[in-house]
């Protein structure tokens, strides 16, 4: 399995709540900037609108009467408002009657750049009779007397202060983006976290299984969402191949009739008991047992029988053996025991045992019939200087065995 970098998952979770964030926290703050723009660009636009409409009662007499004065009163008055630039009264379309200037504008050049914005073919009213550009509102009010064309008034507005409320805004908007990321990065972490932790919780034991084998392990985290279920599953699961390996261990290990270990795990594991032996000088014996005239009581009483004769040996063997021993059955009716720290009087101790317990054993058959059997034992004990492996001793084992079958059966004999 390749192994799996926890930052790989947080870092693109992280960048992908990221990029919604800012494209929905950009968006939002789009929206509302060009919403503020036009609606502060149109409250501009309606406060002209009606203060034409105020100023040209007004101016409307001055032209009527000729008085020049009375409109430059009336134009001055627009002084103390900061955000108008200048305005200009019109008689008939083109002559100019009377205007105001405001002081913080150059009125040589205002009135040249004003004059070509309202002849050049740019200048455009709309139905509101406005005319706006990057820099400028203006406000046209034709002023007529008993529908007769009088003159017409221009009232031209700064955008200065709708550009320093834009300004503003934009430092405020962008004050709350900077805020808005950081909370969403947080926020980013905190859900990586929380959706992240427990994958790698399994990943990690996913790899502890596999670089370790380690399947007694169990995810122990508690939850209260789904992810609790695939803990539970993963531990279920884990469980399981446990002991499934358990059962194949003892399945390739043992023989399934009598649960005793088989040849093949007894020539594994004799080899590190010699060779622990050798390293610690210890003594090391083997036994080699099998069933006399077994033939006749399969015979005699069928193969069922007989299995039942093989299993209480087995059992027989186990309860009275020691942790250190190792018993196997080694094929059919014989059996083979290693006797680790045990020389060649002890061996004989212990086969002696075995021999009297097995007479004494009784076999309940069917019909109420008992049957009762012996066994012939042979013992060697492993020379650890000269004794290359087990077979060498297991070899001597049985030819003693044999020996006590041809001397009589249910005999013990020692090469």
């Amino acid at each position: 399995m390749k192994n799996i970098i926890p930052t790989s998952i947080q870092k693109k979770l992280i960048f992908i709540l990221s990029i919604i964030a800012v494209i929905a926290i950009t968006l939002t703050t789009t929206t509302m900037f060009t919403y503020i723009s036009k609606k502060r660009i149109s409250v501009d636009k309606s406060r002209l609108i009606n203060l034409s409409n105020i100023m040209a009662e007004n101016l409307l007499a001055s032209l009527s009467f000729d008085d020049r004065q009375s409109a430059l009163n009336t134009l001055y008055t627009l002084k103390v408002d900061n955000s108008i630039d200048g305005a200009f009264l019109l008689e008939n379309k083109k002559n100019e009657f009377a205007h105001f200037i405001n002081n913080k504008v150059n009125e040589t050049q205002f009135k040249n750049k004003i004059f070509n914005i309202m002849n050049s073919r740019d200048f455009i009213v709309n139905q509101e009779n406005i005319y706006t550009d990057d820099e400028n509102i203006i406000v046209y009010k034709p002023l007529s007397l008993e529908d007769e064309y009088i003159g017409s008034l221009f009232i031209v507005s700064n955008k200065d202060e709708i550009k320093r409320t834009l300004k503003e805004i934009i430092y405020v908007l962008s004050f709350v983006f900077i805020i808005l990321i950081v909370i969403t990065l947080l926020m980013a972490s905190k859900l990586q976290k929380i959706f992240t932790a427990p994958i790698f919780v399994l990943t990690n034991a996913m790899r502890d299984i596999e670089i370790h084998h380690n399947y007694e392990q169990k995810i122990s985290k508690k939850r209260s969402d789904e992810f609790q279920i695939l803990f539970d599953g993963f531990n279920k699961m884990i469980k399981t191949i446990h002991e499934q390996n358990i059962r194949l261990k003892l399945l390739a290990d043992t023989d399934p009739m009598t649960n005793l270990y088989n040849r093949r795990y007894f020539t594994k594991v004799s080899e590190s008991i010699l060779d622990l032996a050798k390293r610690n000088e210890t003594d090391l014996t083997v036994l080699m047992l099998d069933i006399d005239r077994f033939k006749n009581i399969n015979d005699t009483y069928g193969h069922g029988v007989g299995d039942d004769v093989i299993m209480s040996l087995a059992s027989m063997l186990q309860a009275g053996s020691r942790k250190s021993d190792i018993i196997s059955r080694w094929g059919g009716e014989e059996f083979v025991i290693l006797l680790p720290d045990t020389n060649i009087d002890g061996a004989l101790l212990i086969s002696e045992k075995i021999r009297t317990a097995v007479e004494d054993l009784v076999i309940n058959i069917e019909d109420k019939q008992e049957l009762k059997f012996t066994v012939s034992i042979g013992v060697s004990q492993i020379n650890i200087g000269r004794d290359v492996s087990v077979e060498d001793s297991i070899n001597r084992a049985d030819r003693a065995m044999y020996e006590a079958k041809e001397s009589g059966r249910n005999k013990i004999c020692v090469d």
